[in-house]
């Protein structure tokens, strides 16, 4: 749910993605989400949060 939130993510958005469409760097997570509403992947940057207990990372 985190991740949903941190990328901006519809339910249907989030239940769609694949493990191959989130991508490790240094500094967090590139998720790649297909958006229904303007038909066009997204990469969206997750950077790190400061508080582990809501870290979408």
């Amino acid at each position: 749910m985190l991740l949903g939130y941190a990328t901006a993510a519809r339910s249907s958005e989030l239940a769609a993605l694949n493990i191959s469409d989130v991508a490790e760097t240094a500094e967090g997570l590139v998720v790649t989400v297909y958006r229904r509403k303007i038909k066009k992947y997204t990469e969206t940057a997750v950077p790190y949060g400061s508080n582990p207990a809501t870290c979408p990372v």
